[in-house]
Order: C-alpha cells, then structure tokens, then sequence
C-alpha cells in the first residue's frame, strides 16, 4: 500500500511541477531567462520590473510546492501510524516522491515539452534563435543536479517532518 500511495504522490507531484512550470512559461518564458544558457542570455535584454516580478511570485510558488508535497506526503504516509517513525524511513518516502517527478520531469518534460514542442512554438522575445537541445551532456548534468536537490529537500523534509509527527 505504502509503494502505491509514493507512485501516487510522485505522479501527483511531477503533474504539479509541470504545471507551475508550462503555465508560468506559457504566461511569460522571460520569467525563467536566469536558467538560460549563457550564449542565449546576451541576445536577450534585462528583465523589466513587472518580469522580475514574476519570477519572484513564480519562485515563491515553485519552492513552496517543491517543500510542502513531499512535506504532505510524508505526514498522509505515516501520520496515522501513530508510531514514532525513522528518520530515514521519512527520508526515503520524500526523497522516492522526489525522485519520480526528476525523471519524468528530465525524461518527458524538459528533453521531449521543451526541447522538441516548445522550442518550436515559442520563444523568448529578444531572442535572435530558437533554444534548440543543449546536448545530452548538459541533459545529464541536469538530471545530477535534480538528484542532488532531492537529496537535499529531502533531508529538510524529513527533518521538519520528524518534529510534526
């Protein structure tokens, strides 16, 4: 039961991820101009006051769903166990649901929405070329970094976690 209820919260989580991510693109794709690579950043011009407001609403939306799901899927999992869980128990429950969505994030996402649909239908303006895929190097390395944010969170998940529960 506890493994379909982590396949559940990662695909919920990674549903949640991609959408704060397509909508906020779809809106404005300049909110998101810090993570460009930095040959594409020259051709574009700053981000203006109302941009630079979007992406601080934006971060503050993304990083409070990044923290509170695996937070929440923790306390669904094991607060009615009424036992006192281990850390690393709460650790690997955060860091699996964590993990499903950096895969299928990296894997559908970021290589076949960005790379493939995306970039075709629209791009930043001010932008003299079209993002086109950054190679599998730099797909990897990505995929790393999101191994390493997982770990991460998931340590700071369990760990408020272990003093609620």
């Amino acid at each position: 039961m506890l493994s379909l209820n982590l396949l559940y919260d990662g695909l919920i989580y990674s549903g949640g991820f991609a959408a704060i991510i397509l909508v906020s693109v779809l809106i404005n794709p300049r909110i998101w101009l810090q993570d460009f690579p930095d040959e594409l950043k020259k051709d574009i011009p700053p981000k203006t006051r109302k941009e630079s407001r979007q992406t601080f609403i934006t971060g503050f939306v993304f990083a409070m769903f990044i923290i509170g799901f695996p937070l929440y899927s923790v306390a669904g999992a094991f607060s009615s166990s009424g036992e006192l869980v281990p850390f690393l128990t709460l650790f690997l429950h955060s860091f699996y649901v964590m993990m499903i969505c950096n895969v299928l994030y990296w894997l559908l996402f970021h290589i076949l929405i960005f790379n493939v649909i995306i970039s075709r239908i629209r791009t930043v303006p001010g932008l003299k070329q079209r993002i086109q895929f950054t190679g599998w190097k730099n797909q990897l390395f990505g995929l790393f970094v999101g191994v390493l944010s997982c770990l991460l969170i998931s340590g700071f998940v369990a760990m408020l976690a272990g003093f609620f529960l």
